[in-house]
Protein backbone atom coordinates (compact mmCIF):
# COMPACT_ATOMS: atom_id res chain seq x y z
CA UNK A 1 0.00 0.00 0.00
CA UNK A 2 0.87 3.26 -0.95
CA UNK A 3 0.71 6.13 1.97
CA UNK A 4 1.46 9.63 1.36
CA UNK A 5 0.78 12.88 3.22
CA UNK A 6 1.67 16.60 0.93
CA UNK A 7 1.00 19.91 2.22
CA UNK A 8 0.77 23.11 0.00
CA UNK A 9 1.18 26.55 2.11
CA UNK A 10 -1.33 29.68 1.23
CA UNK A 11 -0.54 32.63 -0.79
CA UNK A 12 -0.67 36.56 -0.02
CA UNK A 13 -0.49 39.14 -3.05
CA UNK A 14 1.51 41.61 -1.58
CA UNK A 15 0.50 43.39 -5.09
CA UNK A 16 -1.06 42.05 -8.66
CA UNK A 17 -4.57 41.49 -8.23
CA UNK A 18 -6.36 41.49 -11.43
CA UNK A 19 -3.06 43.42 -13.03
CA UNK A 20 -1.13 40.63 -13.00
CA UNK A 21 -3.92 39.39 -15.86
CA UNK A 22 -2.72 42.37 -17.75
CA UNK A 23 1.07 41.85 -17.75
CA UNK A 24 1.74 44.22 -14.14
CA UNK A 25 3.88 41.96 -12.13
CA UNK A 26 2.97 40.47 -9.23
CA UNK A 27 4.74 40.24 -5.55
CA UNK A 28 3.22 36.65 -4.15
CA UNK A 29 4.49 35.65 -0.63
CA UNK A 30 4.08 31.91 0.65
CA UNK A 31 2.89 31.54 4.15
CA UNK A 32 2.04 29.31 6.69
CA UNK A 33 -0.99 27.90 6.78
CA UNK A 34 -1.34 24.81 4.92
CA UNK A 35 -3.32 22.09 3.09
CA UNK A 36 -3.05 18.54 3.68
CA UNK A 37 -3.66 16.28 1.28
CA UNK A 38 -3.25 12.69 2.76
CA UNK A 39 -3.64 9.81 -0.21
CA UNK A 40 -3.49 5.78 0.14
CA UNK A 41 -3.75 3.59 -2.78
CA UNK A 42 -4.30 -0.38 -2.94
CA UNK A 43 -3.71 -1.99 -5.69
CA UNK A 44 -6.47 -5.15 -4.30
CA UNK A 45 -9.34 -3.40 -3.81
CA UNK A 46 -11.85 -2.57 -6.76
CA UNK A 47 -11.32 0.88 -8.87
CA UNK A 48 -12.56 3.54 -6.73
CA UNK A 49 -11.91 6.63 -4.71
CA UNK A 50 -13.26 7.30 -1.43
CA UNK A 51 -12.78 11.43 -0.57
CA UNK A 52 -12.68 12.74 2.99
CA UNK A 53 -13.42 16.19 2.57
CA UNK A 54 -12.59 17.50 6.59
CA UNK A 55 -13.44 20.81 6.59
CA UNK A 56 -16.82 20.44 5.27
CA UNK A 57 -17.50 16.87 6.85
CA UNK A 58 -18.70 15.39 3.68
CA UNK A 59 -17.41 11.34 2.67
CA UNK A 60 -18.18 10.69 -1.24
CA UNK A 61 -17.14 6.98 -2.24
CA UNK A 62 -17.25 6.68 -6.42
CA UNK A 63 -16.71 3.85 -8.32
CA UNK A 64 -14.47 4.69 -11.41
CA UNK A 65 -16.95 5.11 -14.32
CA UNK A 66 -18.91 7.74 -11.51
CA UNK A 67 -16.18 9.69 -10.64
CA UNK A 68 -14.89 10.09 -14.25
CA UNK A 69 -18.38 11.15 -15.59
CA UNK A 70 -18.76 13.95 -12.93
CA UNK A 71 -15.58 14.98 -13.97
CA UNK A 72 -15.86 15.22 -17.42
CA UNK A 73 -19.64 16.92 -16.45
CA UNK A 74 -17.57 19.76 -14.78
CA UNK A 75 -15.64 20.12 -17.66
CA UNK A 76 -18.30 20.50 -20.01
CA UNK A 77 -20.30 23.33 -17.83
CA UNK A 78 -16.62 25.12 -17.99
CA UNK A 79 -16.33 24.57 -21.78
CA UNK A 80 -19.95 26.20 -21.24
CA UNK A 81 -19.18 29.03 -19.43
CA UNK A 82 -15.59 29.50 -22.05
CA UNK A 83 -18.86 30.07 -24.79
CA UNK A 84 -20.10 32.35 -22.36
CA UNK A 85 -23.54 29.88 -21.74
CA UNK A 86 -22.79 29.79 -17.81
CA UNK A 87 -21.43 31.71 -15.15
CA UNK A 88 -18.03 30.94 -13.30
CA UNK A 89 -19.68 29.72 -10.16
CA UNK A 90 -22.09 27.34 -12.00
CA UNK A 91 -18.94 24.95 -13.28
CA UNK A 92 -17.87 23.73 -10.01
CA UNK A 93 -21.54 23.03 -8.18
CA UNK A 94 -20.03 21.04 -5.03
CA UNK A 95 -16.34 21.30 -3.15
CA UNK A 96 -15.65 17.55 -4.48
CA UNK A 97 -15.72 18.83 -8.38
CA UNK A 98 -12.98 20.42 -7.89
CA UNK A 99 -11.15 17.27 -6.08
CA UNK A 100 -12.62 15.22 -8.83
CA UNK A 101 -11.32 17.44 -11.48
CA UNK A 102 -7.77 17.08 -9.97
CA UNK A 103 -7.86 13.55 -10.76
CA UNK A 104 -9.83 13.91 -13.82
CA UNK A 105 -6.62 16.16 -15.36
CA UNK A 106 -3.70 13.82 -13.91
CA UNK A 107 -5.60 10.79 -15.27
CA UNK A 108 -5.39 12.30 -18.58
CA UNK A 109 -1.98 13.10 -18.47
CA UNK A 110 -0.39 9.90 -16.56
CA UNK A 111 -3.62 6.56 -16.17
CA UNK A 112 -3.97 6.50 -12.66
CA UNK A 113 -3.10 2.99 -10.93
CA UNK A 114 -5.60 0.14 -11.17
CA UNK A 115 -7.27 -0.24 -7.78
CA UNK A 116 -8.27 2.03 -4.63
CA UNK A 117 -7.50 5.45 -4.03
CA UNK A 118 -8.65 6.49 -0.50
CA UNK A 119 -8.08 10.96 -0.03
CA UNK A 120 -8.38 12.75 3.25
CA UNK A 121 -8.03 16.51 2.57
CA UNK A 122 -7.92 19.55 5.40
CA UNK A 123 -6.52 23.02 4.80
CA UNK A 124 -5.73 25.44 7.86
CA UNK A 125 -6.12 28.10 5.58
CA UNK A 126 -8.78 31.04 5.57
CA UNK A 127 -11.73 29.14 2.60
CA UNK A 128 -12.50 32.15 0.41
CA UNK A 129 -10.63 34.50 1.44
CA UNK A 130 -7.81 35.64 -1.28
CA UNK A 131 -5.44 33.10 0.27
CA UNK A 132 -5.40 30.79 -2.42
CA UNK A 133 -7.01 28.27 -0.55
CA UNK A 134 -7.52 25.97 -4.31
CA UNK A 135 -4.28 26.69 -5.45
CA UNK A 136 -2.99 25.19 -2.32
CA UNK A 137 -5.63 22.13 -2.01
CA UNK A 138 -4.76 21.10 -6.01
CA UNK A 139 -1.28 21.13 -5.77
CA UNK A 140 -0.87 19.42 -2.64
CA UNK A 141 -3.07 16.38 -4.27
CA UNK A 142 -1.49 16.52 -7.54
CA UNK A 143 2.09 16.50 -5.89
CA UNK A 144 0.46 13.47 -3.75
CA UNK A 145 -0.85 11.69 -6.94
CA UNK A 146 2.87 12.44 -9.05
CA UNK A 147 4.34 11.00 -5.56
CA UNK A 148 2.45 7.89 -6.45
CA UNK A 149 3.38 7.47 -9.68
CA UNK A 150 6.66 8.06 -9.74
CA UNK A 151 6.52 11.86 -10.25
CA UNK A 152 6.05 11.18 -14.36
CA UNK A 153 5.23 14.98 -14.05
CA UNK A 154 7.63 17.77 -14.41
CA UNK A 155 7.73 20.62 -12.23
CA UNK A 156 6.57 22.64 -15.16
CA UNK A 157 4.08 20.45 -15.70
CA UNK A 158 2.67 20.26 -12.50
CA UNK A 159 2.57 24.15 -12.83
CA UNK A 160 0.48 23.86 -15.75
CA UNK A 161 -1.75 20.86 -15.09
CA UNK A 162 -2.48 22.88 -11.54
CA UNK A 163 -3.09 26.19 -13.47
CA UNK A 164 -5.88 24.84 -15.91
CA UNK A 165 -7.57 23.28 -13.01
CA UNK A 166 -7.35 26.25 -11.06
CA UNK A 167 -9.09 27.81 -14.09
CA UNK A 168 -12.31 25.81 -13.72
CA UNK A 169 -12.76 27.40 -10.72
CA UNK A 170 -11.65 30.74 -11.00
CA UNK A 171 -12.75 31.52 -14.68
CA UNK A 172 -8.70 32.70 -16.50
CA UNK A 173 -6.30 31.77 -13.63
CA UNK A 174 -3.10 33.73 -14.22
CA UNK A 175 -0.89 31.10 -12.29
CA UNK A 176 0.56 33.10 -9.85
CA UNK A 177 -1.37 31.45 -6.75
CA UNK A 178 -0.08 27.49 -8.32
CA UNK A 179 3.27 29.09 -8.79
CA UNK A 180 4.15 30.72 -5.44
CA UNK A 181 2.86 27.47 -3.43
CA UNK A 182 4.87 25.24 -5.35
CA UNK A 183 7.87 27.08 -4.68
CA UNK A 184 7.22 28.97 -1.41
CA UNK A 185 9.11 32.48 -0.16
CA UNK A 186 8.33 35.55 -2.40
CA UNK A 187 8.11 35.05 -6.26
CA UNK A 188 8.00 37.86 -8.78
CA UNK A 189 5.28 37.09 -11.76
CA UNK A 190 4.51 38.21 -14.78
CA UNK A 191 3.32 37.69 -17.85
CA UNK A 192 5.59 38.80 -20.85
CA UNK A 193 4.27 38.42 -24.76
CA UNK A 194 1.92 34.98 -23.64
CA UNK A 195 5.22 33.96 -21.72
CA UNK A 196 5.53 33.37 -17.59
CA UNK A 197 8.84 34.94 -16.29
CA UNK A 198 9.14 34.53 -12.68
CA UNK A 199 11.78 35.26 -10.22
CA UNK A 200 12.56 34.23 -6.72
CA UNK A 201 13.23 37.64 -4.16
CA UNK A 202 15.27 37.32 -1.04
CA UNK A 203 13.12 37.12 2.35
CA UNK A 204 12.98 39.57 4.28
CA UNK A 205 11.27 40.05 8.01
CA UNK A 206 8.06 41.00 7.51
CA UNK A 207 6.01 43.30 10.54
CA UNK A 208 2.21 42.42 9.19
CA UNK A 209 -0.93 40.94 10.08
CA UNK A 210 -4.11 39.00 8.05
CA UNK A 211 -7.07 40.41 9.15
CA UNK A 212 -10.72 38.52 8.22
CA UNK A 213 -12.80 41.06 7.02
CA UNK A 214 -15.49 37.56 6.44
CA UNK A 215 -15.87 36.21 3.10
CA UNK A 216 -16.88 37.66 -0.49
CA UNK A 217 -20.20 37.68 -0.90
CA UNK A 218 -18.47 37.77 -4.89
CA UNK A 219 -16.42 34.78 -5.53
CA UNK A 220 -12.73 35.71 -7.56
CA UNK A 221 -14.22 34.59 -10.68
CA UNK A 222 -16.99 36.73 -10.88
CA UNK A 223 -14.90 39.77 -9.93
CA UNK A 224 -12.23 39.08 -12.43
CA UNK A 225 -14.64 39.12 -14.76
CA UNK A 226 -15.93 42.21 -13.50
CA UNK A 227 -12.96 43.82 -14.03
CA UNK A 228 -11.84 42.91 -17.46
CA UNK A 229 -15.08 43.92 -18.96
CA UNK A 230 -14.99 47.44 -17.08
CA UNK A 231 -11.27 48.20 -17.43
CA UNK A 232 -10.17 46.89 -20.58
CA UNK A 233 -6.15 46.39 -21.07
CA UNK A 234 -5.85 49.72 -22.74
CA UNK A 235 -7.49 51.51 -19.68
CA UNK A 236 -4.96 53.84 -18.32
CA UNK A 237 -5.49 52.50 -14.35
CA UNK A 238 -2.92 49.68 -15.69
CA UNK A 239 -0.41 51.66 -16.07
CA UNK A 240 -0.99 53.75 -12.30
CA UNK A 241 -1.16 49.48 -11.47
CA UNK A 242 2.35 48.98 -13.17
CA UNK A 243 3.66 51.59 -11.34
CA UNK A 244 2.83 50.73 -7.62
CA UNK A 245 4.16 47.18 -8.72
CA UNK A 246 7.07 48.16 -10.30
CA UNK A 247 8.03 50.76 -6.61
CA UNK A 248 6.78 47.80 -4.62
CA UNK A 249 9.76 46.06 -5.49
CA UNK A 250 12.09 48.10 -5.62
CA UNK A 251 11.55 48.81 -1.73
CA UNK A 252 11.26 45.18 -1.33
CA UNK A 253 14.75 44.85 -2.56
CA UNK A 254 15.93 48.02 -0.66
CA UNK A 255 14.73 46.98 2.62
CA UNK A 256 12.83 50.31 2.74
CA UNK A 257 9.63 49.42 5.13
CA UNK A 258 8.84 53.03 4.43
CA UNK A 259 8.39 52.88 0.73
CA UNK A 260 6.83 49.30 0.95
CA UNK A 261 4.17 50.92 3.51
CA UNK A 262 3.77 53.95 0.55
CA UNK A 263 3.03 51.70 -2.11
CA UNK A 264 0.71 49.50 -0.56
CA UNK A 265 -1.86 52.44 0.23
CA UNK A 266 -1.47 53.55 -3.20
CA UNK A 267 -2.56 50.06 -4.23
CA UNK A 268 -5.42 49.88 -2.06
CA UNK A 269 -6.32 53.09 -3.68
CA UNK A 270 -6.58 51.49 -6.74
CA UNK A 271 -8.44 48.30 -6.11
CA UNK A 272 -10.90 50.79 -4.57
CA UNK A 273 -11.31 52.66 -8.24
CA UNK A 274 -12.03 49.40 -9.90
CA UNK A 275 -14.70 48.96 -7.47
CA UNK A 276 -13.78 45.90 -6.06
CA UNK A 277 -13.63 46.88 -2.23
CA UNK A 278 -16.86 47.06 -0.52
CA UNK A 279 -17.53 50.78 1.60
CA UNK A 280 -16.88 48.89 5.11
CA UNK A 281 -13.46 47.41 4.20
CA UNK A 282 -12.64 50.69 2.93
CA UNK A 283 -13.59 52.29 5.94
CA UNK A 284 -11.89 50.27 7.89
CA UNK A 285 -8.55 50.84 5.98
CA UNK A 286 -8.91 54.73 6.35
CA UNK A 287 -9.17 54.23 9.44
CA UNK A 288 -5.92 51.85 9.70
CA UNK A 289 -4.56 54.51 7.97
CA UNK A 290 -4.75 57.06 10.38
CA UNK A 291 -1.94 56.04 12.07
CA UNK A 292 1.03 56.99 9.80
CA UNK A 293 3.28 54.18 10.70
CA UNK A 294 0.47 51.38 9.00
CA UNK A 295 -0.20 50.58 5.66
CA UNK A 296 -2.95 47.84 4.64
CA UNK A 297 -4.79 46.66 1.64
CA UNK A 298 -6.69 44.30 0.31
CA UNK A 299 -5.07 40.69 -0.53
CA UNK A 300 -7.40 38.72 -2.76
CA UNK A 301 -10.21 39.43 -5.71
CA UNK A 302 -12.18 41.35 -3.14
CA UNK A 303 -15.86 41.65 -4.05
CA UNK A 304 -18.12 43.46 -5.68
CA UNK A 305 -21.21 43.68 -3.44
CA UNK A 306 -21.85 43.06 0.22
CA UNK A 307 -19.70 43.83 3.48
CA UNK A 308 -17.06 41.70 3.19
CA UNK A 309 -13.38 41.53 1.07
CA UNK A 310 -11.40 38.79 2.66
CA UNK A 311 -8.33 39.43 3.95
CA UNK A 312 -6.42 42.56 4.38
CA UNK A 313 -3.38 43.17 4.77
CA UNK A 314 -1.89 45.22 7.75
CA UNK A 315 1.72 46.39 7.63
CA UNK A 316 1.83 48.01 11.36
CA UNK A 317 4.12 48.03 14.27
CA UNK A 318 1.53 46.53 16.41
CA UNK A 319 -1.47 44.45 16.24
CA UNK A 320 -4.56 46.82 15.41
CA UNK A 321 -6.65 45.02 17.97
CA UNK A 322 -8.80 47.30 19.27
CA UNK A 323 -9.92 48.28 15.84
CA UNK A 324 -10.57 44.81 14.68
CA UNK A 325 -12.44 44.22 17.41
CA UNK A 326 -14.69 47.33 17.00
CA UNK A 327 -15.41 45.57 13.54
CA UNK A 328 -15.61 41.99 14.33
CA UNK A 329 -12.51 40.80 12.50
CA UNK A 330 -10.42 37.93 13.35
CA UNK A 331 -6.47 38.68 12.95
CA UNK A 332 -3.37 37.28 13.07
CA UNK A 333 0.50 37.33 12.49
CA UNK A 334 1.79 36.97 9.11
CA UNK A 335 4.34 33.83 9.24
CA UNK A 336 6.19 33.06 5.92
CA UNK A 337 6.34 29.72 4.47
CA UNK A 338 9.92 29.93 2.86
CA UNK A 339 9.30 26.61 1.47
CA UNK A 340 6.40 25.67 -1.07
CA UNK A 341 5.28 21.70 -1.65
CA UNK A 342 5.76 19.08 0.48
CA UNK A 343 5.97 15.10 0.73
CA UNK A 344 6.63 12.43 2.90
CA UNK A 345 5.19 8.92 2.96
CA UNK A 346 3.12 8.12 6.10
Amino acid sequence: MTALHCTAPAKLLLTGEHAVLNGIPALSLAINLHSHAQLQHQQQTPDSLLIELNDFQQLYEFPFPLWEKLAIEAEARYQNFLNHHLPIQAVLKTPVDLVLLIFYHFHQHHPLKKGGWKLSLNSEIWQGRGLGSSASIIISLLSALNEAHGKPLSLVNLKQLAQAIESRQHGHASGVDTTTVILGGLIQYQWVDGIVQIETLPQRPLQGYLIDTGKPKSTTGECVEHVRQHFPQTDPIWQQFSAVSEKMIQAWLASSSKQLKTQIRQNQALLERIGVVPARVAHFIEALHQDEHTAAKVCGAGSLKGEHAGVVLCLAPEPPKALCEHYGYHWQKIKIAPQGAQCESI
